[in-house]
């Protein structure tokens, strides 16, 4: 009689191979999912440099381009009688123009910077040789909807571009003045008109701007090259122009601008925002922003990773073409 046979596996064989199989497969969703996160994080860092990338382009362009003139009894618009005026290149630190709107505050210890460019006729707002621009970074409370100001989100950081007055705009302190003429119509303090943050005078231009960040370049009377943290805009007094914002004994703009602008993605943005609680504000401390990106050791545990891994640093030297 023959025996018959027939090839298989036994249960524990089938067992042993099932759960090999499980290892196998959650160890490639592992690899799989991690790629995945990786892929998506390097997405949203490269829309961010492309986005930052594009702005600083823009920020460049106003800076070299821009002018410092001052002359004595000119035509002004809005003024009956000729008067003395000035224009150019205005920089201050944050803390001197606190708060903007309820709810947008200057973030310190972050600069702002002004500047007298040639007009793009593309803003459509008015006709001239000559406009003001701006930058200043700052941070978004809620305000009482809940909702940020305009476009900008609360509990967010944002680099505003701050561009013309519109003709009889409701936020313009002087009437029907030519945008590209507040400088002259306010000469003491054009770069705070509008008074008003809105999306039509100024413009949440860069989206997380944790940290800009401006140092000067000029040459002593020894011909020695030093870096200043300020710079100011020329005055007039009948036909003696000053400079009271520069360095002591040096006039008109300087040799070039050193830039610095930390950014981070919509996601880092959240994560910090739900570390820190809603109950904080700024979210970031100046501390904090002030050692970005290199003295990592001044930020605090809780944020530390999550910066570090999102941080976005561009930095660029802009020489002045009109000196």
């Amino acid at each position: 009689m023959r025996n018959s046979f027939r090839a298989g596996f036994t249960l524990t064989e089938i067992l042993a191979a099932t759960g090999i199989l499980s290892i196998l497969f959650t160890i490639m969703f592992g690899i799989l999912q991690q790629t995945s996160r990786a892929w998506q994080a390097a997405n949203r860092r490269v829309e961010a440099s492309q986005v930052a990338r594009l702005a600083m382009d823009q920020i460049a362009s106003d800076l070299e381009n821009c002018v410092a003139v001052a002359q004595a009894n000119v035509s002004v618009p809005g003024k009956a009688t000729p008067t003395n005026y000035a224009y150019g290149f205005v920089f201050s630190n944050a803390p001197s123009m606190n708060q903007l709107a309820p709810g947008v505050n200057t973030s310190q210890p972050n600069d702002f910077i002004y500047v007298v460019t040639p007009y793009n006729p593309s803003l459509n707002l008015g006709s001239g040789d000559l406009c003001e621009v701006g930058y200043i970074p700052v941070f978004v409370t809620r305000n009482s909807s809940g909702l940020g100001v305009s476009t900008m989100k609360g509990y967010r950081y944002y680099l505003l571009r701050h561009i013309p007055l519109t003709n009889g705009s409701a936020n313009s302190s002087v009437t029907n003045a030519q945008p590209v003429n507040d400088f002259l119509s306010k000469p003491t303090e054009w770069e705070t008109t509008p008074s008003a943050v809105d999306t039509v005078n100024r413009l949440p231009f860069v989206d997380n701007c944790i940290k800009f960040d401006i140092k000067f370049l000029y040459t002593n009377s020894s011909g020695q090259m030093l870096t200043s943290g300020t710079w100011g805009r020329p005055t007039n007094n009948g036909n003696n122009v000053s400079w009271p914002g520069n360095p002591g004994g040096v006039s008109g703009l300087p040799v070039a601008a050193d830039i610095q602008m930390c950014t981070i993605d919509h996601r880092a943005a959240e994560r910090i925002w739900r570390i820190r609680g809603i109950n904080r504000e700024p979210t970031i401390d100046p501390a904090e922003i002030q050692g970005i990106p290199t003295n990592w050791s001044a930020v605090r545990s809780d944020l530390r990773t999550t910066l570090q891994e999102s941080v976005l640093t561009l930095e660029r030297r802009v020489y002045f073409k009109n000196r």
